[in-house]
């Protein structure tokens, strides 16, 4: 294809979400995000807390994008190849100059890494710790919230 792998898959990312690329909406940006910088294939259930968007449009962005991000029997996302994250994250591809919109900061990747702590503490504070919650999760949450963290 014209423009080598990278072209192909910015022609796919177009025919999903358009001229915008991933900056179609900040939800379809967070799913991606999520899975590109997990360390492994998420749980469609773990997006919902990793990309901070609601199931049921997790479940439509997956479907749109199912060619490059399949999701599988075990009910996990996986990466198409390895070279779609790279290529997003312009590991190993110069990408200065592309300005399409389909482009992954890996420089937000620390701020998205924290997000998944917070959201994997949340997440056990509300289920397995919601009846002996101490008022000290109860700041920690609070503080992290004041701070722009979650």
């Amino acid at each position: 294809p014209p423009g080598g792998i990278g072209g192909f898959y910015k022609e796919q990312l177009k025919r999903y979400f358009g001229e915008k690329g991933l900056d179609v909406n900040k939800a379809t940006r967070n799913v991606i995000e999520a899975i590109i910088c997990s360390r492994m294939p998420p749980l469609v259930t773990d997006l919902v807390y990793l990309s901070q968007v609601e199931k049921a449009e997790i479940e439509k962005i997956l479907e749109k994008i199912s060619g490059l991000l399949p999701s599988r029997d075990d009910n996990r996302v996986y990466i198409f190849h390895k070279s779609f994250s790279d290529w997003l994250t312009g590991n190993g591809y110069d990408r200065s100059k592309d300005d399409s919109g389909f482009k992954i900061v890996l420089g937000s990747a620390t701020q998205l890494h924290c997000r998944f702590a917070i959201a994997c503490a949340t997440s056990l504070i509300n289920s397995k710790l919601k009846d002996s919650i101490y008022e000290s999760d109860k700041l920690a949450l609070r503080k992290l919230g004041d701070n722009n963290l979650i």
